[in-house]
């Protein structure tokens, strides 16, 4: 299928350079401007691994991921044995800073990979952990259980209304005094958000894609839609803690 698309001009591969360690180095930044602004062109990025510099390795850490799983779990409850639900949990990565800071804490992780969610069992064996195969707006949280919940890379795909609706369902599911973690990236204009969902939709019509499948493709709001839905869902207060570029850490209380 692919191929013919190709073959008839309707897809175009472009090969982007400047994500080698020795550029990014280079420039201090994960992705430098020159490259980021190249990116933004292209309607599907299609990306294979690159390094990341490792504490100790004498290189400077660029890679703000270094910084902001060890800072988001750092604003989880360290309390012994509080209930924590996690939102498209992957891994476990958040969870790997977590634990050493409270191991009695009680995860219920929520993904759609259950290949990831087998990885993180076998990596935390010991621990005290749920884990549900499936959409987070199909599986029912509960009311009142959590003491907080966290979200990592994981919600920059859907739109502010559909964020609303589980944001809303998130917040019954918070106790009293319960918040919620998280860390995301976001557009960082209204039209760079438009234009990713603009993208979206073109890429799934030209597919033939109906508008209930979900397409895995990255339609981030700015940090200002993303704090409304929050707030229209009920939380009572939501702040953003930190940031790395586009990549933000924002806590919203019940």
């Amino acid at each position: 299928m692919l191929s013919d698309l190709v073959e008839s001009g309707k897809v175009e591969f472009v090969n982007i350079e400047g994500l080698t360690l020795e550029n990014r180095i280079a420039h201090n930044k994960a992705i430098p401007d020159d490259v980021l602004a190249e990116l933004k062109s292209c309607h599907v990025i299609l990306k294979g691994p690159t390094t990341t510099p490792q504490k100790g390795s004498g290189m400077p850490n660029i890679e703000s991921a270094n910084e902001f799983y060890p800072f988001t779990a750092k604003q989880l409850p360290t309390t012994e044995n509080c209930h924590i639900l996690d939102l498209g949990c992957g891994t476990g990565l958040e969870l790997e800073e977590y634990y050493p800071l409270n191991p009695s804490a009680k995860i219920t992780g929520v993904d759609l990979s259950q290949g990831m969610l087998s990885a993180l069992k076998k990596k935390f064996a010991d621990k005290d952990i749920t884990l549900i195969c499936g959409s987070y707006f199909d599986v029912h949280f509960g009311m009142s259980l959590f003491d907080s919940a966290v979200s990592v890379e994981s919600l920059h795909h859907f739109t502010k209304e559909e964020k609303v609706g589980l944001y809303s369902k998130l917040h019954i599911a918070l106790k009293d005094d319960g918040y919620f973690i998280l860390t995301d990236y976001f557009s960082l204009s209204d039209d760079e958000e438009r234009m990713h969902r603009n993208n979206l939709i073109a890429l799934k019509t030209e597919q033939g894609i109906t508008d209930d499948e979900f397409y895995h493709y990255d339609t981030p709001l700015t940090v200002k839609h993303e704090l409304e839905a929050l707030v229209e869902a009920g939380f009572a207060s939501v702040e953003v803690l930190n940031n790395w570029g586009a990549t933000y850490t924002v806590k919203a209380v019940k």
